[in-house]
């Protein structure tokens, strides 16, 4: 039978509060929580921003849109 040290720590801080799950608003770095943050839905999509133009200073904005093919026509089709 193998013996095992172990060590035992009391009082031990697990780290500090979350805080990947909102859009920071300024232009810093960060990481963002897969599936957290804003939605929104537009024509039957959701849309998730990724990076506003608070976050990158004015230069560009990046988004998720995710659909369905069932999705009837909507303003992203051709009449």
């Amino acid at each position: 039978m193998s013996r095992f040290r172990t060590i035992h720590i009391l009082n031990l801080s697990h780290g500090n509060p979350v805080t990947d799950v909102a859009l920071p608003g300024s232009y810093t770095p960060y990481f963002f929580k897969g599936g957290a943050g804003p939605r929104y839905t537009f024509a039957g999509m959701v849309v998730s921003p990724l990076i506003t133009t608070a976050e990158s200073d004015g230069v560009f904005a990046v988004g998720s849109i995710e659909g369905s093919s069932t999705i009837s026509k909507t303003r992203w089709q051709k009449a």
